[in-house]
């Protein structure tokens, strides 16, 4: 890379832009209960001067994942539950 001085200088192509396409960490899920899929990937993005690292990433991701799949699966749990307790009720009367 050219090292230019002058003032205001903008380089057009960003070194760290190169490993943005570089997937570090990606997972998927699929759940039975809700049939519905949950992903999330981790790439090599820009980790220097302050930001995140890839090992935060991964970690953040993992609980995406997880939160996502806990959702979806209790929401089709709940709803699984009141079609349950709908025919019950149409049963009896």
């Amino acid at each position: 890379m050219k090292t230019n001085h002058n003032r205001n200088f903008k380089e057009n192509r960003d070194s760290n832009a190169v490993f943005n396409r570089y997937i570090v960490f990606g997972e998927t899920v699929t759940l039975s209960l809700s049939d519905k899929c949950v992903s999330a990937n981790v790439t090599c993005g820009d980790h220097t001067n302050g930001k995140r690292g890839i090992a935060r990433d991964k970690a953040g991701a993992k609980k995406f994942i997880r939160s996502r799949s806990r959702f979806h699966e209790n929401s089709a749990l709940r709803r699984i539950v009141s079609e349950i307790s709908i025919e019950h009720l149409d049963c009896e009367d």
